[in-house]
Order: C-alpha cells, then structure tokens, then sequence
C-alpha cells in the first residue's frame, strides 16, 4: 500500500509547481524534475537549476506562474493572436521572460509588423523596419570600439 502511494506521488511530481528555499535567503520557483538524495533539479522556465540537497531549507509545493504559463499555452491555438497577446502580457506582467518571448514571438510570426510585439520582443523600428537595437547602431553608422 505504502508503495502505492510513493509511485503516485512520484507520478504527480512533474505535473506540481514548487518553490524551493534556499540557505541564504535564495529560492527556485519552477517544476522539480528530478529529485535525489544529494540534488534537486528544477524547471525554472529558462533551463533548469540543479542545487546540492544540502542546500535546500524546504520546499514549498504549489501552483506557480510558469505552471500556469504553460497551461494557458496548451489550450491557444497557434492562431490566436490575441490570446498569445494577451498570454505575452500576463508573462510580462510576472517576470517569466522566456515565456513572454515565447508568446510575443508567436504573435509577430502572424503579425510581423506588430508594434507591440516587436517592442515585447526588445526590438526597435528604424528606417521602417524592426531590427535589434545593436543593428540600428549600425544603421545609423555608429560602430563599437
């Protein structure tokens, strides 16, 4: 029985947001993906974070922004300009950066000369078209040194 119980609990694990506390005053908030005796892996939206066990004060279970992030993102529909723009906004507003790229690149596949999602996506106009802010320096002939 207690068996059981550990084999579902491990099943669930991935589908759970956490919020891991570190010493020192740190944390990691994302899905635990692996979890050991000596490390704790985490998802955080950018990659994943592995930190020593030792480490870790506790961890906190609990739905996070990037658990919602990606089931908001799971119901759109490639098309759906305005529910990726408004799922580029929401990661916006919490700090999910990968995430708000991610949806506003979405939107300007569809839009290419969307002025919301190129600026969401950091880039600026210059002579008409959306470039890198690094490429407008250039086009506009200054150079680095």
């Amino acid at each position: 029985m207690n068996r059981t119980w550990l084999v579902l609990a491990m099943m669930c694990a991935p589908l759970l947001a956490d919020e891991v506390q570190l010493k020192g005053g740190g944390r990691l908030t994302g899905e635990i993906v692996e979890q050991t005796a000596e490390n704790i892996t985490v998802d955080i939206g950018a990659g994943r974070m592995t930190v020593k066990m030792s480490t870790v004060v506790s961890i906190d279970r609990s739905a996070s922004p990037l658990q919602e992030y990606r089931s908001r993102a799971a119901v759109l529909k490639p098309e759906d300009v305005e529910g990726w723009r408004e799922l580029a906004r929401w990661a916006t507003d919490r700090a999910l950066g990968t995430q708000a790229r991610e949806a506003w690149t979405q939107v300007r596949n569809l839009i290419p000369d969307d002025p919301e999602a190129n600026r969401g996506l950091g880039l600026v106009q210059q002579g008409g078209k959306w470039m890198t802010e690094e490429e407008s320096y250039l086009a506009r002939g200054f150079v680095q040194f």
